[in-house]
């Protein structure tokens, strides 16, 4: 099941920690043992378009242990949103399940504030 509006705020060039908890339909945690994950930010949900920012498994996104509480992880660095502009953009999390199967657990948006000090 895809949570949807899973809405974030944040200002540019900023560090930002977003901790996700990828829930069944009945409410419980998903077990996410042997999964990855993908989380990418866009101007809209337009498959060929580029991702502005994108995140993985190992490469500024994670399962949280343990992986039965259903927890993710995705870090923005500074750099990442540094140049992108004041606007709000489409933001999704794939998960790959541990036989490689996608599933899509949250999507939403991403407000980008300009920052008075950080240009």
């Amino acid at each position: 099941m895809t949570e949807q509006s899973q809405d974030f705020e944040m200002w540019a060039g900023e560090y930002k920690e977003i901790t996700l908890t990828i829930l069944k339909p009945d409410g419980t945690a998903e077990d996410l043992t042997g999964a990855s994950v993908s989380w990418v930010a866009k101007t809209r949900p337009d498959a060929n378009l580029p991702a502005l920012v994108s995140k993985s498994t190992g490469h500024g996104a994670e399962v949280l242990t343990p992986p039965i509480e259903g927890k993710v992880r995705v870090t923005l660095e500074e750099a990442d949103t540094a140049a992108l502009r004041s606007r709000t953009y489409y933001h999704e999390l794939e998960g790959r399940d541990s036989a490689g199967k996608p599933f899509t657990p949250t999507v939403g948006y991403m407000v980008i504030q300009p920052s008075a000090i950080r240009g």
